[in-house]
């Protein structure tokens, strides 16, 4: 059985099409023109009203400023924390400085440093050895001793100097400050 390869043209379909419609070939053409035109045109408008949008000046305008405020918000945030971690690597770096001031220290014999400090206690009978960052309890200590010592004191803050800190530790045998001197004794700054 052989197939056929030619399709049959129906020109009596084509032509009952338009009569129906009630249009010759031609009128049917040109009306079939006119409406690809119009959908061409039509296309066109919505592509330029399109495009009048996106060239809006006040809306680009409006995005330039959203994306500006953001950019500024995220670079504060990334700022305040660039500074907190400068901080916390700047107390990383002294403290690393003052272990190793007082590791070289360490490998000189304690006495000398006792000395030191049994010599500043002589000078001044009232003293309290202390750190700048303990403020609170420096005042507090400060008011006590005032109020029950007519005498003045000295403060020592310890991070000055690594021998007095390592000499005040050695003689007390306590690693915490303050440490209160009163009359050259001792005393349990938590007493007071």
């Amino acid at each position: 059985m052989r197939l056929k390869n030619s399709i049959p043209e129906n020109k009596k379909t084509t032509s009952s099409t338009t009569q129906k419609l009630g249009a010759t070939p031609e009128v049917a053409s040109s009306s079939l023109a006119e409406e690809n035109s119009n959908t061409l045109l039509k296309n066109s408008d919505e592509l330029e009203g399109a495009s009048a949008v996106n060239t809006d000046d006040s809306e680009i305008e409006f995005d330039y400023k959203k994306i500006e405020e953001r950019k500024n918000a995220f670079e504060a945030e990334m700022e305040a924390e660039n500074a907190i971690h400068r901080a916390d690597m700047e107390t990383i770096r002294r403290n690393r400085e003052l272990l190793d001031e007082e590791n070289s220290i360490r490998m000189n014999p304690s006495e000398p440093r006792i000395v030191e400090v049994e010599g500043i206690i002589q000078e001044n009978q009232n003293i309290l050895f202390t750190r700048r960052d303990a403020e609170e309890d420096n005042l507090s200590i400060s008011s006590s001793l005032l109020m029950n010592i007519n005498n003045e004191f000295k403060t020592v803050f310890v991070e000055d100097d690594a021998v007095i800190r390592l000499g005040a530790q050695e003689l007390t045998n306590r690693d915490e400050f303050p440490l209160l001197f009163i009359d050259g004794i001792l005393k349990d700054t938590s007493e007071l």
